[in-house]
């Protein structure tokens, strides 16, 4: 008998399993946003207007893609564009990124 139940329920998660899958593959996804990719030309992107402008300084060493020890180099010898607003230091993206093209071809 246990056997018999074990079918059962074999048989009914699978059929469950292809239910799901299925109706997921046909779905209409409402409020999904879909990219299509193609190699025709290059991709439109649109940034929000709530992209961050200043960054943490935590988050400034992922932004230039370097380590901690790097950031401390060049936060000590770089002279890297801040904000500071009530003792916490900031770094405006633009001022990074011009920072970068002002800077290109320099040793620290």
């Amino acid at each position: 008998m246990e056997t018999k139940h074990a079918w059962i329920i074999g048989w009914c998660l699978i059929i469950g399993g292809c239910a799901i899958g299925n109706g997921a593959a046909t779905s209409d996804d409402e409020g999904m946003n879909h990219v299509n990719l193609s190699n025709d030309g290059p991709l439109d992107v649109a940034v929000s207007a709530e992209e961050t402008k200043l960054l943490y300084e935590e988050d400034l060493a992922t932004y230039l893609g370097i380590g901690d020890e790097e950031l401390a180099k060049l936060q000590k010898q770089g002279n890297l564009p801040t904000i500071t607003i009530d003792g916490t230091k900031y770094y405006p993206k633009a001022s990074i990124d011009k920072w970068i093209e002002d800077n290109v071809g320099k040793s620290f």
